[in-house]
Order: structure tokens, then C-alpha cells, then sequence
């Protein structure tokens, strides 16, 4: 049966999970923030006609959502979603989809009304969109989602510009790789780097090519991203990049990824948890987001 476990703080909203998170696929979803605060229901439980859990969620004060996880398509039903937005109209609709349903959105009958997740972006997204402070209504038109969300930006890049920690006359500059087909994606991946006190480098092909004469050297790289539409999954600096910094981000083709072409078995599964300990980041991809992961990358710069 399903439990609801509350940590005792009024203004904690609680969520609901529905399904098995124990597979593969879902393994890199950092529920621990959550725990205390969530019921969890099976897929048997979710289809009964009854739905007890709905009418413990319709009698809840704080709603935060609903998190269905779908390892194949055919588990989640259209009337479980019409059930929940009835007995929470408020609240977030979120489903998790797993490898099985790469084709669903094309061939087959995916359910309407929820935003839909791909289980390679839940580990970076989930701790994003479940904090209180992104919370905004469903009710509201995309003019409403739109000015929030410029709002949010506006403020954390007034922020970064503040606190961003600016290499002295002394320290030399630390620098951020970008791999790029484009010099136009090169400039609005720079731009955000000068944000926090970085120095970008651009490389494509097998050319580098640096903005300044400040002294780029491979020894002060803090951080690589590579933009995979225009450079492909492989890179001629992967090695070098790869052996002086930990911090890497890839920009994929949403919903591209990367050596799988069907269930998750061992290898393609070892392969995307090499991938998913990387930052990676679906196209067109979060400002804030990149931010965050650079302000990582300045806080561990090299100094001399």
C-alpha cells in the first residue's frame, strides 16, 4: 500500500512517486532530498479504480507533484494523468521516460498533460525543478512562464557579475575549452565564461584558436564543453582535456544519446554511466544551468 512520510515541516511540499526506481536507468536520480517527504504507489495501485492514493493527495494541503517513472511505454495509462490533474490541479506533472521510449513520441501514443523527461537528464534536472523556489503554477499562459523565467535569469546574472571571482595582476588566467564547429556558438558559450572570470578557448578540428595573449596554457584548463551537434561524440582533444580536468560538459541534440539503441544492457549501460558523470546538457539547453556548472569550474581554478 502506498505511505505518505512527512519530516514534520508545514512548508515542505510532498510529492508522489509512481512506479519502480530501481532499474538501470533510473539509478542516477538523487531522490534523497525528497524522501521525507513523498509517497510511493505501484503501477498496480495507480490503475485501481478506487484510487485511494488520489484521494489522499486530493485531501493534502502542500501538493508539489507527481513523478511517474516509465522504464517502456504502456505503463502509464491517460486516465491516471486526468485523475491526478483532477485531484491536483496545481501541481507538477512529470514523467521520467526510460531508454524503451525513445520511439514512443513518433510511432507510438504518449500521454498528454505532463512534462516529459528523459531519464539521461533527470539526474541534472530533478534537483532543479523540484526546489520550492522554481514552483510556478500550471494554470499560468506561457507569457507568465516566460517573464518568471526571464525574472529568475535576470537576477542570477546580476549575481554572477557580482560575485564572480576575477583573476588578479598575479594569478594567472584559468580557461574553459570550448569545442565548436561554429564561431558563433563559440561566442555565446564565451560570453557566459567572462561572466564568471574565465577565459575561453576555442578549438574545432584540430586548430586552437585563443581571444587574448594572456598565456593559455592546457596545465590552467578548468573545465572542457563540447557542443556534440557540430563536433560529433568523438573529439581530437578528449584525451588531453580529459587528464587535467574533471569538470566536462556536453551539449547534445535532445533526445540524442549516446550508444544506445535499445534496452539498457551492461555495456550500453557502462557507457552512459561514463556519460552521465560528465555534465550533460540537452539542446536548447538551460543559461542558468551552464552557469551553475561554470561558477564549479571557477571555484576549483589552478593558481601557481
Amino acid at each position: 500500500m502506498f505511505r505518505v512520510i512527512e519530516d514534520g515541516s508545514m512548508n515542505t511540499a510532498k510529492w508522489w512517486v509512481v512506479g519502480d526506481i530501481a532499474g538501470d536507468e533510473f539509478r542516477w536520480g538523487p531522490l534523497e532530498a525528497m524522501r521525507s517527504t513523498v509517497g510511493r504507489v505501484t503501477w498496480d495501485e495507480a490503475r485501481r479504480a478506487d484510487a485511494d492514493w488520489l484521494s489522499e493527495v486530493a485531501t493534502t494541503e502542500n501538493v508539489g507533484g507527481v513523478v511517474f517513472w516509465t522504464p517502456r511505454p504502456g505503463l502509464l495509462d491517460q486516465r491516471i494523468v486526468e485523475a491526478w490533474n483532477v485531484a491536483a490541479p496545481l501541481a507538477r506533472c512529470i514523467q521520467v521516460v526510460g531508454p524503451w521510449c525513445d520511439g514512443e513520441m513518433r510511432t507510438g501514443f504518449p500521454v498528454d498533460g505532463m512534462e516529459r523527461v528523459r531519464w539521461t537528464e533527470w539526474r541534472q534536472l530533478n534537483a532543479d525543478w523540484l526546489a520550492p523556489r522554481n514552483w510556478r503554477p500550471r494554470t499560468w499562459n506561457s507569457v507568465e512562464q516566460w517573464l518568471s523565467e526571464s525574472i529568475r535569469r535576470a537576477r542570477t546574472r546580476k549575481l554572477s557579475l557580482a560575485t564572480a571571482p576575477r583573476p588578479s595582476a598575479s594569478e594567472p588566467s584559468a580557461w574553459i575549452v570550448i569545442e565548436a564547429q561554429d564561431r558563433e556558438t563559440f561566442e555565446a558559450l564565451s560570453a557566459l565564461v567572462g561572466e564568471v572570470g574565465l577565459e575561453a578557448c576555442w578549438v574545432r578540428g584540430e586548430s586552437v584558436w585563443h581571444e587574448s595573449d594572456s598565456g593559455f596554457s592546457f596545465e590552467r584548463v578548468v573545465g572542457w564543453i563540447r557542443d556534440e551537434a557540430g563536433c560529433g561524440p568523438a573529439g581530437v582533444t578528449d584525451a588531453a582535456i580529459a587528464a587535467l580536468t574533471s569538470e566536462r560538459l556536453r551539449l547534445v541534440n535532445y533526445p540524442r544519446v549516446e550508444d544506445l539503441n535499445g534496452p539498457p544492457d551492461d555495456p550500453s549501460v557502462e557507457s552512459l554511466q561514463r556519460m552521465v558523470n560528465e555534465t550533460v546538457l540537452g539542446k536548447p539547453f538551460s543559461i542558468d544551468r551552464v552557469l551553475d556548472w561554470l561558477k564549479r569550474c571557477a571555484d576549483s581554478r589552478v593558481t601557481e
